[in-house]
């Protein structure tokens, strides 16, 4: 996987609290990534420089100390905005701020034609949910940060197995996903959105 879809979707994924808290991360437990255990082959030309504005136009609110629970309102509002954002720049979003699911099919899949069957699968069993966890508080209700994340999570969890790095780390974050739902995968490493 290359930087730039690395660091839209580092900058995309952190927008939901984990249910429980065996979901959290424990106090020194090695991270493993998605990119670690998944090669997955994504990465469209446009990506970076529309993370970047998207970034820009919505920045992450300045945390006032170390995370001590759910995200707040501002930084859920943020990721919305941010991927609604990213999906709107990238004609993902029709006129009316909806999802688009043709286009999200032909853009996901326009990544990596291997990858096209297990694209159309995760769009069709993320359609079928994905509004169900938008926020009506929150500024941004398109619904593109949950179809992401939906998305993510199927791609992940249906890796094909000659993508897939079989390891105990990897076989565990596997687990841990499967179990936490909520749970917000990391397309790469630490460090944040673009610079």
């Amino acid at each position: 996987m290359q930087w730039p879809v690395v660091t839209v979707l580092v900058s995309l994924s952190l927008s939901c609290a984990l249910a429980d808290d065996e979901c959290r991360p424990k106090p020194g437990e090695k991270h493993v990534s998605v990119k670690d255990c998944c090669k997955l082959d994504l990465s469209p030309s446009s990506m970076q420089a529309t993370a970047h504005k998207c970034f820009e136009k919505f920045p992450h609110p300045k945390p006032t100390g170390p995370p001590s629970g759910p995200p707040s309102a501002e930084m859920r509002n943020s990721h919305a905005c941010m991927a609604e954002c990213f999906f709107a720049e990238e004609k993902l979003l029709t006129a009316d701020k909806q999802v688009d699911k043709d286009a999200v099919l032909k853009y996901f899949s326009s990544w990596n034609p291997e990858w096209t069957p297990l694209v159309k699968s995760a769009v069709d069993e993320c359609f079928g949910s994905y509004m169900a966890d938008v926020d009506p508080t929150l500024e941004c209700k398109s619904g593109a940060e949950q179809l992401k994340k939906c998305l993510m999570r199927q791609l992940f969890l249906n890796c094909p197995s000659a993508a897939y790095t079989a390891s105990a780390e990897c076989d565990g974050f596997k687990a841990k996903v499967e179990k936490c739902p909520n749970m917000p995968l990391f397309m790469g490493p630490p460090g944040g959105p673009p610079k």
